[in-house]
């Protein structure tokens, strides 16, 4: 896969409008100002275009991006029944200068399979959604925890006993808990039936008393 730069072409852009009738007045959240759209899609790419190579390409506005996210394509087997799905990906730029910068550069950016000698040539246009994610800090509430932590100080305590005793005592809380569960006790508490067998066992009765009739 190869790829160069191309005469530089003007980026596609999506105009919105805005539908609305007659006299109805805005609402303040309507009135307030939209902040700047940084965000561009650049479609078109090579299906099999890996995204080591596509960050190649876009190596020298990786300074400008504050966020980027790859969409590989896939190959068609049939392309007469189903084309390939070409590539795309999305960045995020710091400024409006920096955008319209990319956008004057890449658009039409040239790849080339070396094999087929296939074409592509890459189409930058303002993404439809503007957000991208937030990276939200995740507060880990065990930091600075450990030696507090009643498991470790347990491993700790056992560190420092004899593994001879460690060994023993550890087979005898084994053997303490085996058996516990097959105690007397324990059997006890467990029910020797339960509603779905007494209802078999009446059904049963209910047909020998009608066969011995």
């Amino acid at each position: 896969m190869s790829s160069k730069q191309q005469q530089p072409q003007q980026p596609h852009t999506r105009t919105r409008t805005r539908g609305g009738g007659g006299g109805s007045r805005k609402t303040d959240k309507e009135k307030e100002v939209r902040s700047p759209e940084f965000k561009v899609v650049v479609r078109r790419l090579p299906p099999n275009l890996p995204s080591d190579v596509f960050d190649q390409t876009v190596a020298q506005w990786a300074h400008l991006v504050t966020w980027s996210k790859y969409f590989a394509g896939k190959i068609s087997k049939n392309t007469t029944a189903k084309p390939h799905t070409l590539s795309r990906a999305y960045l995020s730029f710091t400024s409006l200068d920096h955008l319209a910068e990319f956008a004057q550069a890449y658009n039409g950016w040239l790849f080339k399979e070396e094999k087929s000698g296939t074409e592509y040539r890459a189409s930058v246009e303002m993404a439809p959604f503007q957000k991208v994610p937030r990276r939200k800090p995740r507060v880990d509430y065990r930091v600075n925890t450990l030696e507090t932590d009643p498991e470790y100080l347990e491993f700790i305590e056992s560190l420092k006993q004899d593994p001879k005793e460690a060994a023993v005592a550890a087979a005898a809380a084994a053997a303490a808990q085996a058996a516990e569960a097959i105690s007397p006790t324990h059997l006890a508490d467990q029910p020797k039936s339960t509603p779905l067998l007494d209802d078999l066992r009446a059904k049963k009765a209910a047909l020998f008393l009608q066969y011995n009739q």
